[in-house]
């Protein structure tokens, strides 16, 4: 007598479309990647897999690349989070030796009025740290429930956008610590020129995607325009690794836009990093 067994239904893990993170447009899975994966990884050496399917949907509106595996891992705090850092700090170690590349940046761009401005450093990497110890007054984010922050001339955004789980919402808490007239600066690959999708190919590669390195959020020039734009700071040019957004212009940024000023047109944005 044969048995017969039924099998076992297989459903979908995830929605097919979810709206964009940015502008809201239907956006549809775009790739699958394991947790494990690393852009990043040399010469073919990669981790073992792990098991854990991270989905990416990319929105047919404004190109932006993102996932939802990690939105209930929460969205820091804002309103009140700053540290005021001492003098007495331990040695750099490796991770934050590449801060020192933007220390002479902005000293080029800000000149002697840099050590009269609020900065604030809303990255991992302890740029604030390296800032101090190079005479530049500078607070680190840190999470703080009962302190209030800013307002901040100068916003310091290094290798974080690329992190945002919730970009909106973030953006709305830099609005409240920057001042009327403050500052964005941004360091954040964009996928303009390597996009797959640009090319006719659906899949593979996806550059820049490396959920393990809490890279979740791919920007292009079109969509982090318009994450900009949500707390009213226009991207206004690309220079030197950095994306630059104001509201208008300071006082204290006019020698940046002065400088090589074809360098901040923002037909220079495609492919950068």
């Amino acid at each position: 007598m044969t048995a017969f067994v039924t099998a076992r239904p297989l459903t979908p893990i995830v929605e097919r479309t979810t709206p964009c993170k940015i502008c809201a447009t239907a956006s549809p899975l775009f790739d699958v990647v394991d947790y494990h994966e690393d852009c990043y990884e040399a010469d073919g050496r990669r981790m073992a897999l792990s098991g854990i399917p991270i989905y990416y949907y990319r929105c047919p509106g404004c190109g932006f690349l993102f996932t939802r595996a990690f939105d209930d891992w929460g969205l820091t705090d804002m309103t009140g989070p700053v540290t005021t850092l001492q003098k007495a700090e331990p040695p750099l170690d490796a991770a934050e030796r590449h801060n020192h590349n933007f220390i002479p940046l902005l000293k080029e761009w800000f000149g002697e009025g840099l050590s009269a401005l609020r900065l604030l450093d809303l990255g991992k990497d302890k740029l604030a740290a390296s800032l101090r110890r190079s005479g530049i007054p500078a607070d680190r984010f840190e999470p703080a429930p009962a302190m209030t922050a800013g307002p901040y001339d100068v916003i310091l955004a290094f290798n974080i956008f690329e992190q945002l789980t919730e970009p909106l919402a973030f953006m709305k808490q830099i609005d409240r610590v920057t001042a009327p007239d403050g500052l964005l600066l941004v360091a954040t690959p964009l996928s303009d020129g390597v996009d797959p999708a640009a090319v006719g190919s659906r899949r593979r590669p996806l550059r820049y995607v490396s959920p393990r390195r809490e890279q979740y959020s791919i920007f292009n020039a079109a969509s982090l325009a318009l994450v900009f734009g949500s707390a009213g700071f226009r991207l206004s040019g690309f220079r030197q690794g950095i994306h630059i957004g104001l509201r208008k212009l300071p006082a204290f940024a006019e020698r940046l836009f002065q400088q090589d000023s074809d360098r901040l047109s923002s037909n220079s944005l495609s492919g950068s990093r």
